[in-house]
């Protein structure tokens, strides 16, 4: 399958199935956010919620992150730019910032991110700060 903003609900669905707290934290987050109908939904704060999750589980689920890191790098490796763009600014820098001050994110998840995840997880880290840390 190649994901683009028409299986948008795939992505958040590849993301979230594997774990039940996260699956059940992110349909209520939904029911909760647009329960009006006739919201827009918001993409990229839908998967920051993702993201968030994931970092406040940081320290009593880090079991969850094999799964997930793997779910990620099946959709970057599927999808279109848009849907790239949504995981990396979306998700990533998410992550990051919700990570900043409780682990250093520019190593921490590495043992989590396959090879596309981690040289877009490295790039967001160039674009923003001027590092250096992608392998050529």
């Amino acid at each position: 399958m190649r994901f683009n903003h028409l299986s948008i609900d795939e992505v958040f669905k590849l993301l979230t199935q594997f774990n039940s707290d996260l699956n059940k934290f992110f349909a209520q987050y939904l029911q909760q956010e647009y329960s009006d109908l006739e919201k827009e939904r918001l993409y990229y704060l839908d998967i920051a919620e993702i993201g968030r999750f994931i970092i406040s589980n940081i320290e009593t689920k880090t079991h969850i992150f094999t799964n997930f890191f793997v779910q990620v790098e099946l959709i970057l490796s599927n999808c279109d730019t848009d849907i790239e763009n949504l995981v990396v600014v979306g998700l990533f820098e998410s992550l990051q910032n919700s990570s900043s001050g409780k682990v250093d994110y520019h190593t921490y998840f590495d043992k989590w991110l396959l090879p596309v995840s981690k040289d877009k997880w490295n790039r967001l880290i160039d674009q923003w700060e001027g590092q250096k840390l992608t392998r050529d």
